[in-house]
């Protein structure tokens, strides 16, 4: 066996909470024949498996996980043309940054973003007016269940707001790798009110904004945005408060079978109509900087994230009847 297997590894440095309990097993893994002997440990053992990328959105209970952790530390990035490949063990950020050099438009809204390449896809990350779907080609991927290795095409990997295959299967694909079609000849975009610059001034101004919100991981502990926006009914939407007008945003429908709707800020429900910034249970808090993070200001665990949370989102709902929803992954609860 050359891949190496550790027992009992904390989360509090795998994640940018610094929150959770021990991992069971945890292996980092450089190539494909690791990751198959890793797949083959966990079968071998009857283990659950938890992909881990740069642990920039979950949240692990305070019991930890009782299974294998896979940490893929892929690498490689290339450039050819207006197609960049990446391993998913990159920095997505420091990709960013690289992808910025080149000239090519159409990632750098998604600037600062925390985590690994990886995440891009699984997530479907999204960010001032730009999301990965509508850049990612194709995903390179391991499945865990036919233990072979392939690619998926954007519309195989089914992504919708915040959501693909990857995460809605969870377990079975590990990503691999990303194929993203960029453009040399791009416009800013400028949908969230950003102002028109160079692709450097645009990723720029992008970092500027996540770091006076709080989304710094070097400096707040947290899992980025814990609130997903909720998509309403027009029904729903016009009971909301006077001035929700103007946060608005149509949506048509994702995918097949998935309804139309209207996206509202959960910023504007938590802070504008329930006045939550600030919220604290233990030693977590509503972030009065970005009120949709949950930050560990104090050696908070996981059970005070999670019961914040719930207070925070029974709130929202008796005052509008929206049901907020987490973003990160919850991971051994």
């Amino acid at each position: 066996m050359t891949m190496h297997v550790s027992t009992k590894v904390s989360f509090f440095e795998l994640t940018t909470f610094h929150i959770g309990g021990p991992a069971a097993f945890y292996t980092e893994i450089e190539n494909i024949e690791e990751l198959r002997e890793a797949v083959s440990f966990a079968q071998e053992k009857n283990l659950p498996v938890l992909i881990l990328g740069g642990g920039s959105n979950m949240l692990v209970s305070d019991k930890g996980f009782d299974g294998l952790v896979i940490h893929p530390k892929l690498k490689g990035f290339a450039i050819d043309g207006e197609t960049v490949s990446i391993a998913a063990g990159e920095n997505w950020d420091e990709c960013a940054q690289r992808i910025v050099d080149a000239g090519l438009w159409g990632t750098e809204n998604l600037s600062f973003v925390p985590g690994d390449v990886a995440g891009l896809a699984i997530q479907n990350v999204g960010a001032y007016g730009q999301e990965a779907r509508s850049v990612i080609t194709s995903v390179d991927v391991y499945d865990t269940i036919s233990n072979s290795q392939f690619s998926i095409s954007n519309d195989e990997c089914k992504f919708g707001y915040r959501k693909s295959i990857f995460n809605v299967q969870k377990g079975r694909y590990v990503v691999l790798g990303l194929t993203l079609k960029l453009s040399k000849n791009g416009e800013p975009n400028t949908t969230y009110g950003l102002k028109p610059g160079t692709l450097q001034e645009m990723r720029d101004q992008v970092i500027a904004i996540r770091k006076s919100k709080g989304q710094d991981p070097s400096e707040y502990w947290s899992a980025g945005s814990f609130f997903k926006n909720p998509i309403i009914t027009e029904e729903q939407y016009a009971k909301l408060p006077a001035g929700a007008p103007g946060f608005r945003t149509p949506l048509p429908p994702y995918g097949k079978g998935e309804t139309e709707g209207v996206k509202v800020p959960a910023g504007y429900l938590l802070d504008k109509v329930c006045d939550l910034k600030g919220l604290t249970v233990g030693g977590a808090k509503l972030s009065e900087l970005q009120v949709i993070n949950i930050i560990n200001f104090n050696n908070a665990t996981a059970d005070d994230v999670l019961t914040l949370f719930k207070k925070a989102r029974d709130i929202v709902y008796q005052k509008t009847g929206i049901m907020l929803e987490n973003e990160p992954e919850l991971v051994g609860f």
